[in-house]
């Protein structure tokens, strides 16, 4: 009988072992963050392509625990993780950091990937200092990490730098503009030394997940807005391409390479250094202007709306450039995508924004937002007195960058 019991558990357990062999099918995500309960509570947010929408959780915590189980991913997932210390909501959050410096950078947050099965973080005291435990996916952020360290300190170190002087000079206190254009100019050859190094651990390692990501960090550079209106693309361009052609079949097939391939057919269609396009519209008393007309000088031609929030967030950054550089040659054209005079002119007395303002007031049916491939707002050219372009897309820190390397000043 003993024999018999044995053998009869052993077939039960047998018959167990694939379902506890099996990779769990969903991600769990869990952790500690020191002590902290209600009213703290951590906003989860992923993207699911197949929906074609964002999706958003709330975790609460007890005694700084908490665990969220998520759903079943063929890939690792991104997943964007804000924690409210006080429980004010994400908008409030995003709205104190905004105030700051017009960035989220003051949001204790963290950006991960997930896999299937457990995925555990853990910090004393906020999800900016947390550890990750160990998996797959980690390993190779920390590998990714580790492997471009060196340039990335120096970019970002060079960056911040930039930034400060970029603010002081702003504000109306003297920066000597050779140490401004050199701190800009080392900026540069730093961004160009983190994007070979990245492209080098692409190629290094096409079949790892990390690859895609590494070379989209390329697009990123040092600051927040990327460098797609960066013509220095058009430079690392060709290396790009090479190792998005080597990365392995899976790889391509993730998000992070398929941004990769629609940032490399943006800049594509986005060349530079081509004739602009002329087309006219007419000033809110009726008087039409040409593109042409600024031929000569630089233009940096503006397209935005009364109702767009982020351009009206952009219009300050224009005007402080405007200011610092009419003198030396620079014309600012705004092209709004309006329908409704009444809240154009609005919105320009507002904003204070003394340059040229035209508009077809048709909205998004504007001819100049057909003849560029324009799909959103804001969005800008920068025209040489040659009448070519030279720039897309630069806002904030990046426009003033051009700028400067422009003007040398």
């Amino acid at each position: 009988m003993k024999t018999i019991k044995m053998k009869w558990t052993g077939l039960v357990i047998a018959c167990f072992l694939p379902a506890f062999g099996m990779a769990q099918q969903y991600f769990t995500l869990s952790g500690k963050i020191g002590k902290l309960n209600a009213p703290a509570k951590i906003y989860l947010t992923y993207y699911d392509q197949k929906a074609n929408t964002a999706v958003k959780h709330t975790i609460s915590l007890k005694n700084g625990a908490f665990y969220f189980k998520g759903v079943t991913v063929k890939q690792p997932l991104s997943l964007e993780l804000v924690l409210s210390h006080d429980g004010s909501s994400k908008a409030e959050l995003m709205n104190r950091s905004w105030k700051i410096d017009e960035t989220l950078d003051h949001m204790d947050k963290l950006n991960i990937y997930v896999e299937n099965g457990s995925n555990v973080l853990n910090s004393k005291d906020s999800l900016g200092k947390a550890v990750i435990a160990p998996s797959k996916i980690e390993l190779e952020r920390r590998a990714f990490n580790t492997f471009v360290k060196l340039q990335k300190d120096k970019m970002t170190g060079l960056n911040n730098e930039w930034i400060k002087l970029s603010k002081t000079r702003s504000a109306g206190v003297y920066v000597d503009d050779t140490k401004f254009l050199n701190t800009l100019n080392a900026l540069f050859n730093a961004e160009a030394e983190y994007a070979k190094q990245c492209v080098l651990f692409s190629e290094k390692n096409p079949s790892k997940f990390y690859a895609g990501i590494a070379l989209r960090q390329v697009f990123v550079g040092a600051d927040r807005f990327g460098r797609m209106e960066d013509e220095k693309l058009y430079r690392d361009m060709g290396m790009i391409k090479i190792a998005y052609n080597k990365l392995g079949e899976g790889v391509k097939k993730t998000g992070s390479a398929q941004t990769v391939k629609y940032y490399l057919e943006e800049i594509e269609r986005k060349k530079i250094n081509i004739k602009a396009a002329n087309f006219v519209q007419n000033t809110a008393d009726g008087k039409p202007v040409s593109l042409n007309d600024f031929k000569g000088k630089y233009v940096f031609v503006d397209f935005w709306a009364s109702w767009c929030g982020p351009c009206r967030g952009e219009n300050p950054n224009v005007l402080r450039a405007y200011n610092r550089y009419k003198s030396a040659g620079l014309e600012v054209l705004g092209v709004s995508f309006d329908d409704k005079k009444e809240a154009w002119i609005k919105a320009v007395e507002e904003d204070g924004m003394p340059w040229t303002q035209i508009s077809a007031l048709n909205g998004f049916e504007n001819e100049a937002a057909k003849i560029y491939n324009i799909q959103g707002i804001p969005s800008s050219l920068l025209i040489n007195p040659e009448g070519e372009i030279i720039a897309y897309d630069l806002r904030g820190e990046n426009l003033e960058k051009k700028l400067a390397e422009i003007f040398k000043m």
